[in-house]
């Protein structure tokens, strides 16, 4: 997932505040998924924005306890642990869900997102972060595809119990769980009555109201927009979710060959050419899966398919040794501030 910069200065204390009128901005910072996240919130009551803030990160704390394939005891492990044995395993209202929803994200894009992939992000994973010096075999690749399909994944709907139904299968949320942890710290705001917020969950943002006497958030990302990768480019955005998935950062070359940290679940291979996607929308956690699928579809078929969702816009930056291809849905541009 790429990082996105948001503009205003953050500090690197967990806790920055800002007077702004009757209001103050506070920022909150704490690692959590791998990653930092950063919650920036505008109250009157700098007690009530700290318990906001503590509510937020121990909420996430719960959620990875869930949704994590790194830790061996998370719940999502268990079910995967489970898969083949024909069992239908109870699960928390939030995996549950979260399932669900990944699962009829892999049938509106195809396959090109899902979360059974797991089996072939584990070895990729390895491959870019230097832990196996070789990449997979198509011999391996083989073998590790008889674990992978979201048709696979059965649910139970009035017992919330799940059911992988061949062996070895490894489920992987990393395309979908920090937009459903942005979500969640969204209602935890709600709760304390924060309403302008700006989180950031690890690259996944999500705005609320906007700032005192402002009409939007000016959130800012690498200029996967233009053809100029140095340029960042500028979104004003209220109430909305936003999530670039690319591969700029997380990559490595064998061979000559660039293979990206993101996987086609179609084929079991990081993807080759450099590609980013920005989807935001009112949703994150369908911005963070969308943003992940777009990166996998032919272009031409992703922007088509966010062309049919009231509220989303996305764009597509390919990278040929012709010079950046871009695609744009139709209404992607009129959130872009002209520079």
């Amino acid at each position: 997932m790429i990082v996105l910069f948001v503009l205003f200065f953050f500090n690197t204390n967990s806790v920055y505040a800002d007077s702004v009128d009757s209001d103050s901005r506070f920022t909150f910072e704490s690692p959590h998924m791998g990653s930092l996240f950063r919650i920036t919130m505008y109250s009157n009551d700098p007690g009530l924005a700290q318990m906001a803030a503590d509510s937020s990160f121990q909420r996430v704390e719960v959620l990875n306890s869930i949704f994590s394939d790194y830790l061996p005891d998370s719940e999502l492990q268990y079910l995967s642990d489970a898969s083949g044995s024909g069992r239908y395993i109870p699960v928390s209202d939030e995996l549950y869900d979260i399932l669900w929803i990944a699962r009829e994200i892999s049938l509106q894009t195809d396959g090109a997102f899902d979360v059974t992939a797991g089996p072939f992000s584990h070895e990729w994973r390895a491959v870019t972060r230097g832990l196996r010096a070789d990449i997979p075999g198509q011999d391996e690749i083989n073998k590790l595809s008889r674990s992978v399909g979201f048709e696979y994944m059965s649910f139970h709907e009035s017992d919330r119990a799940i059911s992988l139904k061949v062996p070895d299968m490894q489920l992987d949320l990393g395309g979908i769980a920090k937009g459903y942890v942005a979500m969640e710290i969204w209602k935890v705001m709600q709760h304390f009555d924060i309403l302008s917020v700006l989180i950031d969950a690890g690259g996944d943002i999500l705005v609320g109201a906007p700032p005192p006497d402002r009409d939007h958030w000016l959130v800012a990302l690498p200029g996967s927009e233009s053809e100029d990768d140095s340029a960042p480019v500028s979104f004003q955005l209220s109430c909305k979710a936003i999530t670039t998935s690319g591969d700029l950062y997380q990559y490595v070359e064998i061979d000559g060959v660039r293979y990206s940290h993101i996987v086609n679940p179609l084929t079991g291979w990081g993807i080759t050419q450099p590609t980013s996607a920005t989807v935001f929308g009112d949703d994150a956690i369908l911005t963070d899966a969308y943003a992940t699928a777009l990166n996998i579809m032919p272009p031409e078929d992703g922007i088509a398919l966010i062309n049919k969702l009231d509220g989303y816009e996305a764009h597509i930056r390919i990278q040929t040794q012709e010079g950046p291809q871009l695609f744009y849905t139709d209404g992607f541009k009129d959130f872009v501030i002209s520079e």
